[in-house]
């Protein structure tokens, strides 16, 4: 996906102006929703560079550990619009010289999305997401840490496993992009719970 991250901002926040006065006229009350659970994620590494930066060897192999933990805030301004914040820990890199295994890079980020929701039945709710990310990577082994930007979208469902709907099971994919020399794209699934208040 292509879409400079200003304009994935920009489309979020002009979300949010549309749906507040919608909100304000057919008077929904806002309410908020927080979650956390745990994610599993498939990083898309550039590995030519990372040989290249950190002088590899060609034995060398990198290895995802990428199981992870996901915490988020919003706010629902209607039935149908949110702005949600987020962080998660995607995980780490270990690297494979063929002798030893060592943790490579620390990857984490935060997101701020826009969240379109449509009710499919009591028991189920689909939405779409899509904002600015803002990601770090932390290399342990030159001690050495980078940070940018980048577009985030996702798409999932929230399950009502609890009967009751400010307590629900949400199921959610994710990507986003890294304008890194050494990280391409990263995308997760990720299992949370979460309240409504």
């Amino acid at each position: 996906m292509n879409m400079h991250p200003s304009l994935a901002l920009s489309f979020s926040l002009l979300l949010v102006l549309i749906c507040g006065t919608a909100s304000a006229d057919s008077g929904f009350r806002e309410r908020l929703y927080f979650g956390f659970g745990v994610t599993s994620s498939s990083l898309k590494l550039n590995d030519t560079n990372i040989a290249s930066i950190n002088n590899f060897n060609e034995a060398f192999a990198l290895e995802n550990n990428t199981l992870g933990g996901q915490a988020f805030l919003g706010i629902q301004f209607d039935q149908h619009v949110a702005l949600e914040v987020g962080y998660t820990d995607i995980g780490t890199i270990n690297i494979n010289d063929g002798n030893t295994i060592q943790n490579f890079m620390d990857v984490s980020s935060s997101y701020l999305d826009g969240v379109l929701t449509q009710s499919i039945s009591d028991r189920f709710n689909l939405f779409a997401q899509a904002g600015i990310s803002y990601w770090n990577t932390n290399n342990t082994l030159t001690d050495s840490a980078f940070e940018g930007t980048g577009v985030h979208y996702g798409a999932g469902m929230d399950i009502n496993l609890f009967n009751n709907k400010d307590r629900m099971l949400r199921i959610k994919w994710e990507n986003q992009t890294f304008d890194n020399v050494s990280i391409k794209s990263a995308s997760s699934i990720s299992a949370s719970i979460l309240f409504t208040f």
